[in-house]
């Protein structure tokens, strides 16, 4: 039991582990849905030639989209929340707590309503808002000083400004109502290949740099005095983060609507698997994520 114990206290067996469940998730992503498909079916679809058949369509139209934008989207929002959570040195940050959320959900509306018809037009709103949002939270940080607290208090004013601003269109427009419940809610069921496309690039450069700074954000967590004192230039290094959780979270909404839980535990779960230490936290969180999303979507 000791030995049993001892390996899977192992952190490389834990990564190892959790790899494997993102694989098995993906998989049960493809099989199921409103039609089940079996393995079988899933290889002569995909191999069989026939791509007039319902099972190719379904597998290619609906359900390796759906795989695809959970995969972006929860890691997006667990590599997010983990940034967010390290640069306040707040345990409860997630993308919600900076604005993004109220951004997005805003730009969502008002692009539902100028372009009811366009599913495009509403991913791009909700990408657009969300950056909006971050941007106008640390222009106001970086007036005030950009300490932590600060971005925090900015956060809580424009969400709620944004809010709002939602309350006031909706109830000008009740029929928009449904839009920001679909919204709210989140989901991948009209997800296409041209909305994860669009995000690809936002979500590749959002990773890059929370890979790229995640030692700094070692150092950061310390404290900001401290920090400082080893040489660090602070802001600079928040504003990357902040840049980053503005990118990823931008990319998830404007694929899944509101994910809010993902970003919020996924870093908590994983530090008590491989401890805090953002090198590793970082790109396990992006798996421990993406799987928490697969497991929503299916």
């Amino acid at each position: 039991m000791k030995r049993f114990i001892k390996f899977f206290s192992n952190k490389a067996v834990r990564i190892t582990l959790l790899s494997v469940v993102l694989l098995f998730a993906c998989v049960l992503g493809v099989l199921l849905g409103s039609v089940k498909l079996s393995l079988g079916e899933m290889f002569t679809a995909l191999f069989g030639g026939d791509t007039q058949s319902a099972d190719y369509r379904i597998l290619i139209y609906v359900r390796i989209p759906r795989v695809i934008a959970a995969i972006i989207a929860g890691s997006a929002l667990a590599v997010a929340g983990a940034v967010l959570q390290t640069i306040l040195a707040n345990p409860l940050a997630s993308p919600g707590i900076v604005g993004v959320n109220a951004g997005g959900g805003l730009f969502y509306i008002i692009a539902a309503a100028l372009f009811p018809s366009s599913l495009f037009a509403t991913s791009a709103g909700a990408f657009l808002g969300a950056l909006i949002a971050v941007l106008a939270v640390w222009g106001i940080a970086v007036k005030t000083g950009g300490a932590k607290n600060t971005i925090i208090l900015a956060g809580v004013a424009v969400s709620s400004l944004f809010t709002a601003i939602i309350d006031t269109v909706v109830t000008v427009d009740p029929d928009l109502q449904l839009d920001r419940l679909a919204f709210s809610i989140g989901g991948f069921s009209a997800t296409t290949y041209n909305q994860i496309l669009y995000v690809l690039p936002f979500f590749a450069i959002g990773m890059i740099i929370s890979v790229l700074i995640s030692y700094d954000l070692n150092v950061l967590s310390l404290g900001d005095e401290l920090a400082a004192g080893l040489g660090m230039r602070v802001k600079l290094t928040r504003f990357f983060a902040i840049l980053a959780v503005a990118l990823l979270s931008g990319a998830a909404i404007s694929l899944a609507g509101l994910l809010g839980f993902v970003g919020l535990v996924s870093p908590h779960i994983v530090s008590r698997l491989v401890g805090k230490d953002n090198r590793l936290l970082i790109p396990v969180s992006a798996v421990f994520g993406a799987e928490l999303t697969l497991l929503y979507a299916i």
